[in-house]
């Protein structure tokens, strides 16, 4: 046998155990598609986790690029034990308040990292085992489409604001940021610092939390019950 049509075997087998894979997990956890933000990057992701390839997960990103983090296991897993720790990872996530994760945030959950959550900032341990512990590299690459205006906001907001609120669509994001910035105008604070803006970020993305405080330069600190200052939460409108 030449080695044009080995390769060529060797490749008809590969991805054949790789779909094997994928219906395997898909049939066990189907909530994962959801999870992993698109159906191609839940192909990519169990692939990559199955065969030891890259997985390579997408997401709109700044204008005119796609924010792209490729996860590469150092040894491959089992179809039942990537779903499983999958499984683990979506759990892990849904349990700080985030239940449409970004790559970034799927990568940390899977291999470790901190995040920023409406609650505060949290360390994650990483599901994956140490004899697979992954490589991680995230970069931009060009966008095909035209991103909406809303897309390109939110793509201009600081990394922890966008931290804050990933998983929230771009139009009901910029909204939250409004809402918080109409409070912080209320306590005559600076909404420009994002360190003030984030801390009200997270009264508005979890006012169940009980009462807090803002300085303000002229009034020195003011504490308000949750949510009292001018407005109510409300939904984006259309």
């Amino acid at each position: 046998m030449n080695r044009c049509a080995l390769a060529l075997l060797i490749g008809v087998a590969s991805a054949a155990h790789a779909q094997d894979a994928v219906q395997s997990v898909l049939a066990a956890a189907p909530q994962l598609v959801r999870f992993a933000g698109s159906p191609e990057n839940f192909y990519s992701l169990v692939t990559g986790l199955t065969e030891g390839t890259p997985a390579r997960l997408a997401a709109p990103g700044a204008g005119g690029f796609s924010r792209v983090t490729t996860i590469t296991v150092a040894a491959p897993l089992s179809a039942a034990d990537a779903a499983g720790r999958l499984e683990l990872a979506r759990q892990n996530l849904e349990l700080i308040g985030i239940v449409q994760p970004t790559p970034e945030q799927i990568s940390a959950a899977l291999v470790g990292g901190v995040l920023d959550t409406p609650s505060g900032r949290t360390q994650m341990a990483g599901v994956l085992p140490q004899t697979a512990r992954a490589a991680v590299r995230s970069q931009l690459e060009p966008d095909q489409r035209t991103p909406t205006p809303d897309e390109l906001a939110f793509a201009r907001l600081p990394v922890e604001i966008r931290s804050l609120l990933a998983g929230l669509p771009p139009r009901e994001a910029l909204l939250k940021v409004e809402l918080a910035q109409q409070h912080l105008i209320a306590v005559g604070g600076a909404y420009t610092d994002p360190e003030r803006l984030r801390a009200m970020l997270q009264i508005v993305l979890a006012p169940q939390s009980g009462a807090y405080s803002v300085s303000s330069a002229s009034a020195g600190a003011t504490s308000f019950p949750a949510m009292s200052p001018l407005v109510a939460p409300y939904l984006p409108a259309r």
